[in-house]
This record gives structure tokens, C-alpha cells and sequence, in this order.
């Protein structure tokens, strides 16, 4: 998950990035999928009829491999996913305004901040144990200084921040959580793990 919240956090910090990947998200009218599920012999309550597009998956790990950000096709198609609407565009373009200009330009190019900025952006349950401080930027995974690790809760706490990150958990993933979770919990069997 480390290349999917550095990715996260790219397209926060970075407009250009963002745009170029925008131009490729969408998706692809599969009405096949939505009858089998349909016809599945498990009660399933998920729309399958909208595939992300493989080129277009192949377009954006293209351009994130310049970047030297290696993803997974799931990941390549939550970004889709997400970049495909407008509200959580913006969601992520306001978190990228105030990190900008919050963070010294060499912060900003630094992957242990980017990872942080984007695991704080998408995980709800992590980002607010953060904010109550019972998680912690200083911890191995992140490596960030404590006046990093203060800066960026001051960040967070702020309620045009955090109600961006909020729209964006709550629209991204208004479900379970554990495909993006930072930290997993004791039964927790996933393959992101």
C-alpha cells in the first residue's frame, strides 16, 4: 500500500500529475458482468457493469512509472476509480492547495511525506487515531521528524483539510475500509496486506 498512498499523495501536491491522469480515468459498459452477478447463486449487492478501461490502467501506470511510483492493478484502478469523479477531484486538489503551502518545497519531494500525506488522505480510522495521537509519523513505516510529524497534524486538524479527507473516505470508500487501511486489525485476512 506504501506505492499507493506515495501515488495518493503525488496527485495531491501535484496538479500537472493529476490532470494527466484525469484525462485517463473512466470506464467501460460491461452489461455481461452485471447479469452474471446477477445470476450468481451468492447475494451479491455490487454493480460490476463499469470496468476501468485496460488501456487506460496501462496509460496511468505509465505515468506514474516516470515518476519511479510502481502500482498494482488495483491500485491503478482505485485511482480510476476515484479520479473519475469530479467532487472527490476536488477533495484531493483542496488537500494539495494547503499541504503546498504548507510544506517546504524539498517536503514536497520527499516520498516518506508523500506516503503520509496520501495514508492520512485515504484512511479514515488511521487519520483520526493520528489526529487523537495514538498514531504517529514517527514510526518506522513514515520516518518523519516530530516537527513533521506536528506539522502535518496541524495540517490535518484543520476543518477545510479534514472535511476534504472526510469527503474523500466517505465517497471514495463509504464501505468497509480495509482495502486502504494503514494499520490492519487482529482477523483482518487481505490481500493488501
Amino acid at each position: 500500500m506504501r506505492n499507493f498512498y506515495n501515488a495518493f499523495g503525488l496527485l495531491a501536491v501535484d496538479n500537472e500529475l493529476r490532470q494527466a491522469v484525469t484525462k485517463h480515468c473512466g470506464f467501460t459498459a460491461r452489461p455481461d458482468l452485471e447479469l452474471s452477478a446477477a445470476n450468481s447463486p451468492f447475494q451479491v449487492d455490487f454493480h460490476w457493469e463499469q470496468q476501468p478501461n485496460p488501456a487506460n490502467l496501462d496509460a496511468i501506470r505509465s505515468i506514474f512509472r516516470e515518476r519511479g511510483v510502481f502500482l498494482y492493478a488495483y491500485d491503478l484502478a482505485e485511482i480510476n476509480r476515484l479520479l473519475a469523479r469530479p467532487e472527490l477531484c476536488a477533495a484531493i486538489d483542496t488537500v494539495g492547495d494547503h499541504v503546498r503551502t504548507s510544506l517546504q518545497l524539498s517536503h514536497l519531494c520527499d516520498s516518506r511525506i508523500l506516503v503520509a500525506v496520501g495514508a492520512l488522505m485515504v484512511d479514515k480510522t488511521f487519520l483520526a487515531a493520528f489526529l487523537q495521537g495514538e498514531e504517529h509519523l514517527t514510526d518506522p513505516e513514515f520516518g518523519l521528524t516530530d516537527v513533521l510529524d506536528q506539522g502535518l497534524a496541524n495540517l490535518f486538524t484543520s476543518a477545510v483539510v479534514n472535511g476534504a479527507c472526510g469527503t474523500l473516505g466517505d465517497g471514495g470508500w463509504p464501505g468497509t475500509t480495509c482495502a486502504i487501511r494503514v494499520r490492519p486489525w487482529v482477523g483482518m485476512i487481505h490481500f493488501n496486506v
